[in-house]
């Protein structure tokens, strides 16, 4: 299956994706630069909101056929995909968006509910997002996740906000965690020992930085 990397050259929006989970609507609406996919049933997410996405896509396992041609009235590419293959709707999204050059994704939809599964398996979109020099946000209620490789995320954060760092896939080096209750300087963290969990925001900047691995972030807006 084809891979991506990142080029920051060629796109300077959003790739706004919204999945068939927990929606509480974006945290900002489309601009003329973004673009919207709905992956798969997460176009029902998107129409309750108001949207039209510019691309749909998935295997369609769960979406009305009325929905379908609803998009295809209004003018969105459809991009049709086996019921079976390794890659989630979530996924199929975010190697659309990187195909066409985005390098900044927000992901909606994919968090709540019963379907931890789906959960974990964003997470690790977002790694693979960071993986390929991109930055991916997935957003609950309440709260925002990301991932960052070999490289430092500046955060706006509320003053007493929970902030919390995990490594993720493997040992993270050098990691430095600044604006926070309990600071780190040039510090290891394993990825099978919560070290990182439920941090505080003493400021509203909050810098974290990994120099070698691969950092999840959570932060509680």
């Amino acid at each position: 299956m084809t891979d991506f990397t990142a080029d920051a050259s060629k796109r300077i929006g959003r790739c706004i994706i919204v999945g068939a989970g927990d929606f509480f609507g974006l945290h900002e609406n489309p601009s003329h630069d973004d673009i919207l996919i709905a992956a798969d049933a997460g176009l029902q997410n998107i129409i309750r909101h108001g949207l039209v996405p510019d691309i749909i896509l998935g295997d369609f396992d769960s979406l009305d056929r009325d929905i379908e041609y609803y998009c295809i009235k209004k003018g969105t590419e459809i991009l049709r995909f086996p019921i079976e293959k390794d890659d989630t709707d979530m996924m199929l999204a975010v190697k659309e968006g990187l195909k066409r050059g985005f390098t900044f994704f927000e992901l909606y939809g994919g968090t709540g509910g019963k379907r931890v599964d789906h959960l974990l398996a964003n997470i690790q979109t977002l790694v693979y997002l960071s993986h390929r020099g991109a930055t991916g946000r997935l957003y609950g209620k309440g709260y925002l996740i990301t991932a960052i490789t070999d490289s430092r995320i500046d955060l706006v954060a509320r003053i007493g906000a929970t902030i919390s760092v995990f490594a993720q896939g493997g040992t993270a080096e050098d990691v430095t965690i600044s604006g926070t209750k309990y600071t780190l300087t040039n510090e290891t963290l394993q990825p099978d020992f919560p070290l990182g969990v439920s941090n505080e925001a003493r400021s509203e900047n909050v810098v974290i930085e990994v120099k070698r691995g691969t950092l999840v972030v959570v932060l509680f807006c």
